[in-house]
């Protein structure tokens, strides 16, 4: 027979760690794990961005704004690391989605994609706390660098499943026609973000993606006589670099069956001919415009630009 001390004491380890468990939450099988985002950057290195699940949350519309601002109790009195400059103390118990950060610029809108510009000066501070919560792709448009701070909930027995593991801050050096994408649609990002030192401006299109497009080429083509895929997400998007090197008379139209974004990566005087309309833009680095399936022909003085081939076939 146990003696009573042995078995009273091994009931209570049994009953401290059922305990613990119901408080971190029994570990997730592989199956159930969605696959992570990851970040490329210029050196093919990868970076996984910070995992966020918030559940039981409440949501409020803003008085001054109109934006919905989300609450949640998990993320009361979080506190940002590494940020001495500012000497603060910072919570995410409140953010705004991102289309609602005043340094997110919406420049183009549809039913297929979202595209904000942001940007963020050096010695500006930092912007609000905001969640992206759409799978996104980032393309950098400047060489520069911005920091980061991100709300990370862990847990997933404590009360309403979303308390506040830690706070992760990252300083991030970035080049022009670096990449990033998010798989934010299941991996929402909660954070907050400034311009590195010396660094003058954080300069970046944010591109939320969003209905499957009518149609999708089946096989990937190229947008001209010079162009290279620079990253390609299944079922998500392909993102080209294209040099725009040819005169106006010199640049056949050519069969185009994307519908995707362009966005001007050099100032300049842009040119297209589309099913025989020509059209010249001035456009600055940053500036966007809409393409569809046509016949195509780009033409300039030594431009670039990156088109982003929309690929989603299902909703």
């Amino acid at each position: 027979m146990m003696p009573a001390a042995t078995s009273t004491h091994r009931a209570s380890v049994f009953l401290t760690t059922i305990m613990l468990l119901l408080c971190t939450g029994f570990p997730a099988s592989e199956s159930a794990v969605s696959t992570p985002p990851q970040t490329l950057n210029a050196a093919g290195s990868i970076r996984r961005p910070a995992r966020l699940q918030l559940r039981g949350g409440s949501q409020t519309e803003s008085v001054k704004t109109g934006a919905l601002v989300y609450s949640h109790p998990a993320l009361d009195g979080l506190t940002a690391e590494g940020e001495a400059a500012w000497s603060i103390t910072t919570t995410a118990s409140r953010y705004i989605e991102v289309v609602d950060e005043p340094r997110h610029k919406t420049v183009f809108l549809n039913e297929y994609c979202r595209a904000m510009e942001a940007r963020v000066a050096e010695g500006s501070g930092r912007t609000q706390w905001h969640r992206h919560a759409t799978d996104s792709v980032y393309i950098f448009l400047a060489d520069g660098g911005y920091g980061s701070v991100d709300a990370i909930a862990g847990g997933g027995g404590c009360g309403n499943g979303g308390e506040v593991a830690m706070s992760e801050t990252a300083e991030n050096p970035v080049k022009k026609w670096q990449l990033m994408f998010g798989h934010h649609s299941t991996l929402p990002k909660v954070h907050a973000g400034w311009c590195l030192a010396g660094k003058g401006m954080f300069h970046c299109i944010d591109l939320e993606l969003y209905a499957p497009p009518p149609s999708v080429q089946k096989l990937p083509g190229g947008v001209g006589p010079r162009s290279e895929v620079l990253l390609d997400v299944p079922e998500r998007c392909r993102v080209h670099r294209v040099a725009i090197t040819q005169a106006q008379g010199d640049a056949p139209e050519e069969a185009f069956g994307m519908y995707g974004l362009f966005i001007a990566m050099s100032d300049g005087a842009f040119g297209m001919s589309r099913d025989g309309v020509v059209t010249v833009r001035q456009m600055r680095v940053g500036e966007v415009t809409w393409l569809q399936p046509c016949r195509l022909a780009l033409f300039g003085d030594n431009l670039e630009a990156a088109v982003v081939e929309l690929t989603r076939t299902s909703p």
